[in-house]
């Protein structure tokens, strides 16, 4: 499978939040893209991800770095658009035939009034999660390109369109950097009440 151009957003909600985000959308399936993992471990629970993701948060704000399979998953509401690929020993891979919306930890440093997304440098700021999602596609090299963006076909595509507008409605724009008058990227911000 060959995906290309996607549409990403980069946001920072609470715990609560992102609890929000699940009561909105609950026939997401979370699952384990990461890592080989046994057979009755593909799917990660919507409660072992929120655990996760708000220790991940706390560690945010002291700048602090915190690394767990459970933050990097891909979220469908089709169970059709994966297989597990047995690896040995009980365990497989999670693999995709259709694209899975992708959710990873996100984090960007700003180096000379530029901003750089999920960059290694030394100096890099965490911030929340990147939902991600391709706007073409095609299932082998042979196969011709597709364009899944908004198209009906693609349960995923609807469900990520309309998880991008709940975010939108949801956030606030925060620019983390500015040269003279112009900001540099757009990143989302939880709204808070007041």
């Amino acid at each position: 499978m060959h995906v290309s151009r996607r549409v990403k957003v980069a946001v920072l909600f609470s715990k609560e939040e992102m609890e929000l985000l699940f009561t909105e959308f609950p026939n997401l399936i979370l699952l384990n893209t990461s890592s080989v993992c046994e057979k009755n471990e593909t799917e990660i629970s919507k409660e072992l991800f929120l655990e996760t993701y708000a220790t991940y948060i706390e560690r945010a704000k002291k700048n602090q770095e915190y690394l767990s399979p459970f933050l990097t998953v891909g979220m469908t509401v089709d169970q059709s658009a994966y297989f597990a690929m047995d690896v040995g020993q009980g365990r497989v891979l999670l693999r995709q035939k259709r694209p899975l919306i992708q959710v990873r930890p996100f984090h960007y440093s700003i180096q000379e009034g530029k901003v750089f997304e999920m960059s290694f440098h030394k100096d890099k700021i965490f911030w929340g999660v990147e939902f991600s999602y391709p706007q073409l596609f095609s299932a082998s090299r042979d196969a011709k390109i597709e364009r899944i963006w908004r198209n009906q076909e693609y349960p995923n595509s609807m469900v990520f369109v309309s998880l991008l507008k709940w975010i939108y409605a949801k956030s606030l724009l925060y620019p983390p950097a500015r040269v003279g008058k112009q900001y540099h990227e757009q990143f989302l911000l939880e709204k808070t009440e007041g």
